[in-house]
């Protein structure tokens, strides 16, 4: 699996330097692993920042795709597999979504430097997620993770989700 992972990180970082994507940063359940005790996860999620195509003033994500191919990439039920691991770009929507990319942290992989989002930004996009596995994700966070809890809640109070995450917080109680 850490080769594979090196793989996908090498390959993300040939987008962003070829300049086919402007940022990226690993999420998801791959990034709490960064954080917590392991746990299986299906794919490995990353946020990239993508220039909008100035005529259409629409992401597209055609050349990215291409350039994974090239790399013995193939598409299967949403995502890219590269060396048998799946992947899911998420191109950054909310601004939420943005600072966690510009914020990221820089990692090592098997040796390759790479970008993840930081735990407190991590357990906000969850919030804003809010499915059952994000809570079940946001609660992970809060018990296994060295997390920061004010600016957890200063970056959620900034974004519109706190009174989302206190109701998660009452209803856990219950």
């Amino acid at each position: 699996m850490l080769e594979r992972l090196r793989k996908a990180v090498v390959a993300l970082n040939a987008l962003q330097h070829q300049g086919l994507i402007e940022s990226y940063a690993i999420g998801g359940g791959m990034a709490v692993n960064f954080y917590t005790d392991p746990q299986s996860t299906y794919d490995l999620d990353v946020f990239i920042l993508v220039k909008p195509d100035a005529a259409r003033k629409v992401i597209s994500l055609t050349d990215v795709y291409q350039y994974l191919k090239s790399q013995g990439g193939t598409w299967e039920e949403g995502h890219i597999v590269l060396d048998q691991l799946p992947l899911q770009l998420i191109a950054a929507g909310s601004a939420l979504e943005h600072e966690a990319v510009d914020r990221a942290q820089h990692r090592k992989v098997a040796g390759v430097e790479t970008k993840v989002v930081s735990v407190e930004y991590l357990a906000a996009i969850a919030v804003q997620t809010g499915r059952r596995k994000d809570r079940e994700k946001v609660r992970r966070l809060l018990e296994e993770a060295s997390l920061d809890r004010r600016a957890l809640e200063a970056l959620l109070k900034r974004h519109d989700l706190y009174e989302t995450f206190k109701r998660w917080e009452r209803q856990n109680r219950d």
